[in-house]
């Protein structure tokens, strides 16, 4: 599977991401399935899977890695510190940059450049449109992913630490961020690929598997702001 990332920097942020199937559901089979139906909420209107664990003041509770109890966790047998190296591709990309502000969109205009044959010029490295919105482009190849895998990961992955280091072990430590000194919780709110305009029917002919698109909220941000220029957009 080729897995494309895009973010769009602005007031907002917002997550997306494009496989077969727009909508995001639990795991259906899991060796932890209970803590799953425990620990996951996901409300019918906006898909927002959100971590329910209080958050803890003390800092010293974070940290990177795994210690302890959490090698007892069903899916700690996918826990590997070790972190392929950068792809050449990726690094060709980001030295090349920034590229022209002509390669550049906004969020809404991703359904167009997302479902057009082949690769786009800017598949790796980022541009600063003239409005000083910052586009960066990410592709991954990951052949062991299928869309039906890529929906569950963002619903399972979000609703504790140790699921969430999963990720990216060397620099995810927890599910609420510490910005600067001030505590803030971050969630995800995901919400149907058609907010953007994609259209789902096209997907099969053009190879599409999913699409998983959200916003990454900070503090009391309101999940219905859709017109903001902040975008994530895994595809």
């Amino acid at each position: 599977m080729k897995l494309s990332a895009v973010l769009l920097f602005g007031p907002w942020v917002t997550t997306a991401s494009l496989v077969k199937r727009g909508d995001l559901a639990p795991a259906a089979t899991t060796t932890d399935s209970a803590a799953v139906a425990s620990a996951t909420r996901i409300s019918a209107q906006n898909a927002t899977s959100t971590n329910l664990a209080p958050y803890n003041g003390n800092s010293s509770a974070y940290y990177l890695g795994y210690r302890g109890e959490d090698f007892q966790r069903p899916f700690a047998k996918y826990w590997n510190p070790t972190i392929a190296p950068l792809f050449d591709e990726f690094l060709n990309g980001l030295v090349a940059s920034p590229w022209a502000n002509a390669l550049a969109y906004i969020a809404h205009e991703a359904h167009d450049y997302f479902t057009r044959p082949g690769y786009d010029t800017l598949e790796n490295g980022f541009t600063i449109t003239e409005n000083g919105t910052v586009v960066i482009a990410v592709r991954s190849e990951i052949p062991q992913m299928t869309g039906e895998s890529f929906d569950w990961w963002f619903a399972w992955h979000q609703t504790e630490a140790a699921r969430y280091k999963l990720w990216n072990p060397v620099a995810h430590a927890y599910v609420w961020r510490v910005p600067e000194r001030e505590s803030s919780k971050i969630s995800i709110g995901f919400i149907q690929p058609e907010t953007l305009g994609f259209n789902q029917t096209s997907w099969p002919a053009l190879g599409i598997e999913t699409i998983v698109m959200g916003h990454i909220l900070i503090g009391s941000k309101s999940i219905l702001c859709i017109g903001a220029r902040d975008w994530l957009i895994p595809t």
